[in-house]
């Protein structure tokens, strides 16, 4: 799930698609879904599975995500 401050800072509008950039510099396209009817969480769907193994990542593991306002879409 991602935290809602995140959402709310980084996305003005909501898009389907978030480009997510490892600590190697590889790209990862991945699609932003609603988990539930009432839309009230988002979590990472399509593409995430691919970053996860790319970088060895387990269920439990931390990420830390940021957001860069220079390039908003």
């Amino acid at each position: 799930n991602l935290p809602k401050e995140l959402l709310r800072v980084a996305f003005l509008y909501k898009p389907k698609y978030i480009m997510v950039i490892d600590g190697q510099s590889r790209l990862f396209n991945i699609r932003l879904r609603t988990k539930h009817k009432n839309r009230k969480t988002t979590v990472l769907g399509k593409g995430f599975k691919a970053f996860m193994l790319a970088n060895n990542l387990r269920r439990g593991n931390v990420i830390a995500m940021s957001f860069n306002p220079n390039y908003p879409d």
